[in-house]
C-alpha cells in the first residue's frame, strides 16, 4: 500500500486579535496563527510536508512516499502568507492574477462590512427584506454567507458592482478599500523562498458560471501572467471548487486541477480534492490523521 497524499486549502493565516477577520472567520476561510501552528506541530508526528513538484510526481507515478504527505495550498494570495513562509518548508500560493487591479469579489464585500457606519437594520436586495446586526454573530450570518452574497459572487462583473454601488450607502460604508494581496515583488520573494505560486483564475469568477471560452481565457491569462512572474504555472486551483470546463485547462497546459472534498487524493481523476482546513487546533489529528494514515492508495 502507498502512504496517502493529502491537499491542505487555507485562506488567511489572521492574529487572533485581529478585529478585521471576523466575516472569514465566520465564513471559514481563515484560521487563527496560532491555529496553524498547532496543526504544523500535529502534522509533524504522522505526514511530511512535500511541495508542488513532488506532490504533482506523486499524483504522476514518477514519486513514490515513504510516509504520509500533505501539500499546503494557500488560495487567493493574501499578504498573511508572508507571516507563514518561516513556519514551512514548503506550500503553492493560488493568486488570480487581477488581484493587483481590484479586490476580489468576496474581498469587496467583507470590505463593506467591515467599514459599515450603519451597523443594524433592514436591507433589501432583491430577495427579501432581512434584519442585520453587524455587532452580533447571528445578526450578521445572512450578510457573511447568505443568498445575497452567494447570487453576487456568481454574477458578471456589472452586476457585483452594481450590487456593492447599492449596498454601500445602505450601510453607510465606502466603497474603496486597499489591497490585502501579496503584490508582485512578494510573489517572486515567494519563489525565492522555494515555495510555488500557481493559478486561481484571473477574476475568481466560478468556473461554472462562465462559458468554456471565458474559461479558456482565463485560463490562458492566469498561466501567462504566473510565467511571467517566473511561476511554473502547472497547477490551478478552482474559484470556490466550482468543477467545469475541466478539459479547457488541461488544453490550456495545467498538469494538476485542483478543486474542494475532505478526502485524500486519488489517481487518475480529473480533479484532485482538498482538505478545507477549519479554525480548530486539533483538527490535523481528529480528522486529517485517520484520514492519511487509513487512507492508503492501493
Amino acid at each position: 500500500m502507498t502512504p496517502a497524499l493529502g491537499i491542505l486549502c487555507y485562506h488567511r493565516i489572521v492574529a487572533g486579535d485581529d478585529d478585521t477577520a471576523w466575516p472569514y472567520l465566520e465564513r471559514g476561510t481563515a484560521v487563527r496563527t496560532e491555529t496553524f501552528q498547532a496543526q504544523l506541530a500535529d502534522l509533524a508526528r504522522f505526514a511530511d510536508i512535500v511541495g508542488e513538484d513532488v506532490a504533482l510526481d506523486v499524483l504522476g507515478e514518477r514519486h513514490q512516499l515513504d510516509r504520509p504527505a500533505v501539500w499546503l495550498t494557500f488560495d487567493d494570495g493574501y499578504r498573511d502568507v508572508k507571516e507563514v513562509l518561516p513556519q514551512a518548508e514548503a506550500g503553492t500560493v493560488f493568486v488570480t492574477t487581477s488581484g493587483a487591479e481590484r479586490l476580489l469579489p468576496a474581498d469587496a464585500w467583507y470590505a463593506l462590512l467591515l467599514s459599515a457606519g450603519r451597523t443594524r437594520g433592514v436591507l433589501d436586495l432583491g430577495l427579501g427584506p432581512f434584519e442585520f446586526d453587524l455587532c452580533d454573530r447571528a445578526g450578521r450570518a445572512r450578510l457573511v454567507d447568505g443568498p445575497e452574497r452567494r447570487a453576487y459572487l456568481r454574477a458578471p462583473r456589472a452586476t457585483r458592482d452594481a450590487v456593492l454601488r447599492r449596498l454601500a450607502p445602505l450601510l453607510e460604508a465606502p466603497l474603496d478599500a486597499s489591497s490585502p494581496y501579496l503584490d508582485a515583488s512578494d510573489l517572486r520573494a515567494v519563489l525565492r523562498a522555494g515555495w510555488g505560486v500557481g493559478s486561481h483564475g484571473v477574476t475568481h469568477t466560478p468556473f461554472d458560471a462562465l462559458t468554456a471560452d471565458a474559461v479558456r481565457s482565463e485560463a490562458v491569462a492566469s498561466r501567462e501572467a504566473l510565467r511571467a512572474l517566473g511561476a511554473s504555472g502547472r497547477s490551478i486551483a478552482l474559484p470556490d471548487g466550482a468543477q467545469a470546463h475541466v478539459d479547457v485547462l488541461e488544453q490550456a497546459g495545467f498538469e494538476c486541477v485542483l478543486g474542494l472534498g475532505d478526502a485524500p487524493c486519488a489517481l487518475g481523476v480529473d480533479v484532485q480534492p482538498r482538505f478545507l482546513v477549519p479554525d480548530d487546533p486539533a483538527w490535523a489529528t481528529r480528522v486529517l490523521e485517520p484520514a492519511l494514515v487509513g487512507g492508503a492508495r492501493g
